[in-house]
């Protein structure tokens, strides 16, 4: 993605000032500008990778309902909330002590842990709805906390084709991400099932002058695989919104 940036950005000008350029990227540059926010923290005494456990600030962190479920709240001003959250997680006592009720003093007494330590278990005597009902009612910025298992469930992936569902002969129907990246005049790309293995091999190595009996002997040595099954037809897999008419196929 970096470097479709780049070309893209390289492109632009030359169409601005009608000058050509060379795009250099590479893939460890990439992670380390993935990565910035790390490289940086670490040199400032905030080592990563950071545990859950001991963040700064216990009310922007995840925890796990007693139903397995995982919610990311986010309450980034602590002092100002601290005693309307101390009264919801059920520590109304602790809402005067001088070592936890500030970050600034939070951070001196190193007792984020033992806040957190409140909030886990709090979190874990109420399911994912009975707190994101709490949360509600009492406008605390909370999201459940998405696993794969989730997205593939999520109709909303498949209704803007982020998810497209395919059907493989051995495996049945299976959910395929695809790629973010639209373009207008094109539409939703198309997904075409692969063919087994070594379906293309003979067809290849003829256009390089192999006959059928160098691809025989070649196969049963084991140097390549030839597929010798029937022909297959092109399987072609649209998005939801193309099979409900409403996106066009313009490929």
């Amino acid at each position: 993605h970096m470097l479709a940036t780049g070309i893209v950005s390289a492109l632009f000008n030359r169409t601005r000032t009608g000058k050509g350029e060379k795009v250099v990227t590479n893939l460890y540059a990439g992670a380390i500008w993935g990565g910035n926010i790390g490289i940086c923290a670490t040199q400032f005494g905030a080592p990563y990778p950071k545990s859950r456990k001991h963040v700064p600030n216990p009310f922007n962190n995840t925890y796990r309902t007693y139903d397995d479920k995982w919610i990311y709240i986010c309450m980034p001003q602590y002092d100002k909330y601290y005693p309307m959250m101390m009264g919801l997680f059920g520590h109304e006592d602790q809402i005067e002590n001088p070592d936890t009720n500030n970050l600034t003093s939070l951070k001196a007494s190193g007792k984020n842990v033992e806040v957190i330590d409140w909030l886990e278990k709090a979190f874990a005597k109420k399911t994912f709805d009975e707190w994101m009902a709490i949360f509600k009612e009492n406008e605390v910025p909370a999201q459940k906390c998405f696993r794969y298992t989730d997205v593939v469930k999520d109709e909303e992936a498949y209704d803007n084709d982020a998810l497209r569902m395919v059907e493989y002969e051995a495996y049945g129907k299976r959910a395929l991400p695809m790629t973010p990246v639209r373009f207008g005049s094109y539409g939703d790309p198309p997904v075409v099932l692969s063919k087994p293995i070594g379906y293309h091999t003979a067809e290849f190595m003829h256009d390089y002058g192999y006959s059928d009996e160098e691809i025989a002997k070649i196969a049963e040595d084991g140097g390549v695989v030839v597929y010798d099954g029937p022909e297959i037809e092109d399987r072609i897999f649209v998005s939801k919104r193309q099979a409900a008419g409403e996106a066009p196929c313009n490929w």
